[in-house]
């Protein structure tokens, strides 16, 4: 193992340091991996030992480990200075790495928060220094002096982390896992399978993905696939047309697939739970209760996982939902009004984790669980402006052939309101370049191509109009929560936990997002409180264990 695997160990190598208690300093640049590439490269049983050695990490970046391991073998008062990936101070990364080094008296007093790696690699890293011991001298935030440093790497008020909250608890889910390209048709495709036999629209379904919500102005589909639900094979073989495309195309790939020692497929660098290879007709994760819950509703707002902009959207539920979505058992537009609002955004890019540079990685374990909503939401005047803003979002990406994320990239265009006043537009597209920049060149070729019924002016208006909707949304959920105290001031600011290249957006005042975060976190801790006070006592629960009990041990014989 020793020669496959070269592991390094501290004790034998320097005998002499850790005599004396350990290190006074070390700085390095830890090798970074992703968690779930871990077991890839360097085994199943290596992951499992991280994870236990170092709990509560999880199947965390690599980086992470080195950050609790460097630690412990620091001597009283000594520093280490590591560079990271930005996912430092992100979601399961943070918690299971500096959440536990700051309690055990270790103090950040000095970091970059994110910076582009200075190298060829598009990495987006960290700079973090921690004295293990009481610090009484200056700590700096990006080149600025502050109070305290968190495990956040911002200088908020320590205040804890966030709780899951039983209200929101059943209300997210993640879409389907296919597992197999051989499910997936295009809509011609799929209308040859209807044409030729109706029954087949038994079992074919529109595919939306995040790429569908993110680039096409609306919205739609672009694909269909085949569901065979958790059926039999025998069920499925009822459906000869459509199950002989995933006998041919998906039967092969999936029972090529090897299992781990705990019976889970391994795909790639990833082990899925069931179904095993022999169930190869079904999804790799169905997720029954996502389509038995919606199956009541007609409308599910949903939001990619992976995206710049947290952007909802209210989708039709007779669909079948790519994993790279998350599902929301919302439908009206007050609720869709708080997701879609600043206050919502702030929150996710606090308790998420990023993927790549300034790509957010949405988690409804992160994000919408621990989100504490204001106690009613029955309020008409977020309604009302909800379903202008929505409305109007819709009209601006099919008048101009905008998807979501070309639209946001004008929505946080802090020169737009400048070309929208110009009396003409430069002849010459290399003078307009020049002048306006590169971006907003290729906006103005984009809205020329495929504006139908608007003029150039009239799509930067609408957008400039859409930004005045969104300030209404801030300020109505504000006082859905009874904040009308805090003063927005809305503008353009650069916001400090973005790409160096990419952090000007039109948001709330930084000030104010503090205020914000520091409120929602008090009231996450509140509504958690009142959650554990509601619940049965131990004895409550012991009792109804064992009547529970009793009752079916009454029916086993039935």
């Amino acid at each position: 193992v020793f020669t496959k695997y070269q592991f390094f160990h501290w004790f034998l190598e320097f005998p002499e340091v850790f005599t004396q208690g350990g290190f006074d300093c070390i700085i390095g640049n830890p090798p970074f991996l992703g968690g779930q590439k871990l077991s890839g490269a360097f085994g199943n049983s290596f992951l499992k030992f991280v994870k236990y050695a170092y709990k509560p990490a999880g199947a965390v970046d690599l980086v992470t480990y080195f950050f609790r391991r460097i630690f412990n073998i620091l001597r009283p008062n000594g520093f280490q200075s590591l560079v990271s990936t930005n996912t430092i101070s992100q979601g399961s990364a943070r918690e299971g790495g500096l959440d536990v080094i700051c309690s055990k008296e270790g103090v950040i007093n000095h970091a970059v928060r994110s910076m582009r790696w200075p190298g060829d690699a598009a990495v987006e890293i960290s700079l973090v220094t921690i004295h293990k011991g009481e610090w009484s001298k200056d700590i700096v935030l990006d080149k600025k002096k502050v109070e305290r440093i968190t495990p956040y790497l911002d200088d908020s008020e320590v205040l804890g982390n966030p709780y899951p909250l039983k209200q929101n608890a059943g209300k997210s889910f993640i879409g389907s896992y296919v597992l197999g390209m051989g499910f997936v048709l295009s809509p011609e495709e799929a209308e040859v399978l209807i044409t030729k036999d109706p029954r087949n629209k038994d079992v074919l379904f529109p595919y939306l993905n995040g790429e569908d919500l993110n680039n096409d102005p609306e919205q739609k589909p672009s694909r269909w696939v085949i569901n065979f639900f958790d059926w039999t094979e025998e069920k499925a073989r009822t459906y000869p047309d459509c199950f002989e495309i995933v006998e041919r195309l998906v039967k092969p790939e999936r029972q090529r697939w090897k299992l781990d020692e705990n019976g889970n497929e391994i795909v790639g660098t990833y082990a899925l739970r069931k179904p095993l290879p022999q169930k190869w007709w079904i999804y790799g994760e169905k997720r029954p209760a996502l389509y038995e819950t919606i199956s009541k509703v007609d409308q599910v707002m949903v939001v990619p996982l992976v995206s710049k902009y947290t952007s909802f959207d209210l989708v039709p539920t007779k669909i079948v939902y790519m994993h790279k979505l998350a599902v929301i058992l919302f439908e009206n537009f007050s609720e869709f009004g708080v997701l879609s609002s600043t206050l919502h955004n702030i929150w996710c890019w606090k308790n998420s984790s990023t993927l790549g540079a300034g790509t957010l990685n949405y988690s409804t374990t992160d994000c919408f669980e621990t989100f504490p909503f204001p106690i009613t939401l029955n309020n008409k005047e977020l309604e009302t402006v909800s379903r202008k803003y929505n409305s109007l979002r819709k009209k601006i990406m099919c008048d101009n052939r905008l998807g979501m994320t070309k639209l946001y990239n004008q929505f946080h265009n802090d020169r737009l309101l400048e070309i929208s006043n110009l009396a003409h537009f430069p002849s010459n597209g290399k003078e307009f370049e020049k002048i306006y920049g590169k971006e907003n060149f290729s906006f103005l070729k984009h809205l020329c191509k495929y504006s139908n019924n608007t003029s150039i002016k009239d799509a930067c208006r609408d957008i400039l109009e859409l930004r005045e909707l969104y300030c209404k949304i801030d300020i109505s959920v504000l006082n859905a929560y009874g904040w009308s105290d805090i003063s927005l001031k809305h503008d353009f600011y650069e916001v400090d936990y973005l790409p160096e290249n990419d952090r000007v957006r039109f948001t709330i005042h930084p000030n104010a997002r503090k205020e914000i975060l520091r409120r929602l976190l008090l009231l996450n801790h509140e509504q958690y409180s009142k959650e554990q006070e509601s619940l049965p006592s131990k004895q409550n629960r012991r009792i109804k264990i064992k009547n529970d009990q009793s009752f079916i041990d009454l029916f086993s014989d039935v």
